[in-house]
């Protein structure tokens, strides 16, 4: 992070403030909103599923989550 030089070719200085570095940390974030949102959705839709009658099993079968997994969704 911070900032980076390079020297082009005609021997100026430029001044980076953002490398790959910021970009990748931008990204990382960016994808770590997606997968919270995602998996507050499937939350949401285990307990309506649950709610109306789903049983467990069948919940498990569909998801491919374990018993453990499941019951943590449910309590979100």
């Amino acid at each position: 992070m911070g900032l980076h030089l390079r020297v082009p070719p005609a021997g100026r200085f430029l001044i980076r403030p953002f490398g790959r570095g910021s970009r990748s940390g931008a990204r990382l974030e960016s994808l770590q909103w997606e997968i919270d949102a995602a998996e507050a959705s499937l939350a949401a839709a285990v307990r309506s599923a649950t709610e109306a009658g789903v049983e467990a099993k069948a919940l498990m079968l569909e998801t491919g989550l374990t018993s453990i997994e499941l019951l943590e969704l449910q309590l979100r």
